[in-house]
Formats: C-alpha cells, structure tokens, sequence
C-alpha cells in the first residue's frame, strides 16, 4: 500500500479517573509512546518506530473499554503520544489483571497493582490488597497506603477516603481537609471541589478554602467565579469569590458561564442571561426555535464560546445554525443538518449528507465536499470522499492521500496517526511516510 504525500460514586470515580486518556496527563520523563497490538498482546514505539516495549500486555489505560482483544484496538489513539509513563496490565490467573507502568526507556514499575491512576505532579495514586497510596516514576512509595479511595492529584491536592469518610491530602501526604465529609469530588474545570454534608452541597477550593457552604441541592460547573447550582428545584448562580448569591434560583435550568453569558431554561424554553441575570437572547419556546441542550458551539482550551448552536425544528427535522448569545444575532440561519466543536480553528458541519468546516467566527472555511470529516487536530483533519480519503490542511487541500478506500485514519498525537482497514495497521506521519506497521489480526 502506498501513501501519496500531496499539496454510585466510588465507582464512577474509578471509572472517569481510569478512563482519562494518558497522553493528557501530566507524567514524569520525556519522549512519546504509541501503541501497537499483536496476538492480542500490547506494546509500545516511539515516535521514530523504535520498538520501546514488545507487545506483552493485556490492557493499557485510556482504552475506552479496559480488556485485552480486538474490542480495544480502535480505541487506541485515545494513548497516541503518551509523554511518559503509561499505565499496562497482564492477566494474573483468578486474582485478574495487575497493572504497572511503561515509560519512554521501557518498563518502569512493574505489574503489581490492583488498580492505578495516570502519573500526575510526578506521582501516581495506585491501589495494592484494598489500600490506596501513590508512588513516584521508579515505582517508590511516597505516601502510604493509608486510604480507602484516592484519586490522582489535581491542582496539588488528591481526594481520598478514610472508614467511608472523604477529606483532601496534599502531595506529602498531610491532610489539607480531614476526612469528615460524606462525598468530596472535584468539579469538572480548575481547582474547585464539590462537598456534601448532611444531604447539601458546597464548594471547596483545592487549597482546603471554602467558597461556599453546605446549603445547595446540588453544584456543578465554576466558571467566570460562578458556579452554577440547584435549590429546591430551582437553578441559580453563587458567586464564590464575593461568597454570595450572583443570580437567585429562579430558573429550570442553567448551565455554565463562558464569555459572560450562560444558557439557561424557563420550562421548555431556553435562553441566554448576562451576569446580572438579563436576557441577551429571550427563551425559544421548543418546536420554534432553541439552543441545544445547553450545548456550546466548542469548549476548546476550557473556554466556552459566546457563539451556540442555534435549532429549528422546520417539517418535523432539526436544522441547525449559529447565534452569538452576547447580543443575540444570527449569525448563520438555522440549514446545517450538525455543526461539530471546534477544534484548531476549524469545527464539521453536515449539509445534505455532505460535510465541511466552520471557522470560529460561524463562516464557511471548506464547503462541504466530504463524505465524512473529523475534527483538526495537529494542523491535519482526516476525511472521506467518493474517490478515497486521506488528511486536509486547514485550508481544505490535500495534505496525505490513501490510495485503499478501506483504510481509515484517526487524528494526529501529536504527529503521528494511527491508519487502519486494510487487515494492516501503521503509523505515519505528516508527510504521509509510514513509521511502522503491525498485523493485529483485528481487521
């Protein structure tokens, strides 16, 4: 094949912890790894296709679904480039799979662990006989295995819990928050926590510092120094940094603040506020016309764009156009059948089974040529159409071009994607030269 260059809460916790793609945490060590799978049996490359780790593991951690086999395999760019240590598992007979690390030199912490979590600040939160502690890269043991639960670092500080009790430790193991409370989780964005006590809500900063009492049914997204929260049914916005109420409770729904704006629901319209609680876009009533479920046009960097999807329902089918919500102009007219998140610059819009890319200001950058697309990432996005498919650059030409119709790509990490279909699997990179190739068996 030749490739053309051209122009419950414990257990959800485990589960978002342990599905955190590795190549987006912070680890100890330098270089890449990118995996290749064989016999059903894991290992790893490096970015110039040097054989790092002989395909001898059962799972890695970032695979959607942590099981060895086939199920696996077109999950693996969720670890392309991982830049360090990457956890891997083997079977180990009735007791199942123990889990260690592989660095960029090869295996750094052998596979002893019942469970572990991706290095963070240096430190990795692993679990050994019930017991939570963390080790460091050479698989040293820097905080005691003490804790019930622990989840990895964030923001220098790592949930845990004690005899069903949650606090907060600091990375020498001293409790920033005892452990008194009856859930501590971290909020989705930056270093903010949710507390529950006695059936309420607060918020906590990573510093131990309460930014809001216990008096919330429920607390969700800090953003712009509001958090958006639920009291009797009814969503407002608390101000943690004044410690008061921004906007009273009043509406059915309210999703987070990005540019000065939040998407909120009156019972089944939707609007957009201001952060004195004015309407800068009135709510559309349902069947008219609406924002889509407080969904964002992209959440890319942690920030949310004042520019949304913008709905009609017209001949019982949803189309689908952009509205800035800071002044409530239409930017495109609702005709799109899907608009993507952006990503680099550009975001997927679907017209008439046909798709192409938005800029971030809502204009047309590639019309819509594609029989798929996928979202920009390393300056490169991947598509199909009715000749083959390959990668285009920003400006819509052709960067790489497959000359197999089944072969498909996955984005660049960070520059190299993993191309697969033809009952071969490979790397390349951005000038479409093969790096290395494998057979699976999978496909």
């Amino acid at each position: 094949m030749k490739f053309r260059p051209l122009g419950l809460l414990l257990p959800c916790l485990l589960l978002l912890e342990a599905a955190m793609p590795s190549h987006a945490q912070e680890t100890a060590g330098s270089g890449l790894l990118y995996p290749i799978l064989v016999d059903g049996k894991w290992g790893f490359i490096s970015e110039a296709g040097d054989v790092i780790t002989p395909p001898s593991y059962d799972s890695l951690q970032g695979l959607r679904f942590p099981f060895p086999g086939c199920t696996d395999l077109r999950y693996a760019p969720n670890v392309l480039g991982a830049d360090g240590p990457v956890a891997v598992a083997v079977s180990s007979g009735h007791v199942g799979m123990k889990w260690g690390f592989v660095g960029p030199s090869g295996e750094i912490v052998p596979p002893v662990y019942d469970m572990v979590y991706g290095f963070r600040d240096g430190v990795a939160a692993v679990s050994r006989d019930g017991k939570w502690g963390f080790i460091d890269a050479t698989g040293a043991e820097v905080i005691s295995f003490n804790y019930d639960y622990a989840s990895g670092f964030r923001e220098g500080a790592s949930v845990v819990m004690v005899d069903g009790w949650w606090g907060l430790i600091a990375d020498d193991g001293n409790y920033i928050v005892e452990p008194v409370y009856d859930i501590i989780r971290f909020l989705t964005h930056g270093p903010y926590l949710m507390f529950e006590t006695r059936g309420k809500q607060g918020v906590l900063h990573a510093s131990g510092e309460m930014l809001a009492d216990a008096q919330f049914d429920q607390v969700h997204v800090v953003s712009e120094d509001l958090v958006n929260v639920v009291v009797e049914g009814k969503a407002g916005y608390f101000n943690v940094a004044s410690n008061e109420w921004q906007i009273e409770p009043s509406f059915d729904g309210a999703a987070p603040f990005g540019d000065g704006v939040a998407e909120v629901r009156l019972g089944n319209a939707a609007g957009f506020i201001d952060r004195s609680g004015n309407f800068t876009v009135e709510p559309r009533e349902p069947n008219k016309r609406l924002m889509s479920n407080f969904g964002q046009f992209h959440f890319e960097g942690g920030k949310l764009s004042p520019i949304r999807k913008y709905i009609d329902v017209k001949r019982r089918q949803q189309v689908v156009g952009l509205i800035d919500t800071r002044s409530g102009e239409v930017l495109i007219e609702p005709v799109f059948t899907s608009i993507g998140m952006v990503y680099e610059g550009r975001a997927v819009f679907e017209d008439a089974g046909k798709f192409g890319y938005l800029d971030e200001a809502g204009n047309i950058a590639i019309p819509a040529l594609f029989k798929q697309a996928t979202d920009f990432s390393g300056g490169l996005a991947y598509v199909t159409f009715e000749d083959g498919s390959g990668y285009i650059d920003p400006e819509g030409r052709m960067a790489i071009t497959f000359d197999d119709k089944r072969l498909r790509g996955s984005p660049f990490r960070p520059d190299l994607a993993f191309v697969y279909g033809d009952g071969r699997e490979r790397y390349v990179n951005q000038d479409g030269v093969e790096i290395y190739s494998f057979a699976s068996g999978c496909n």
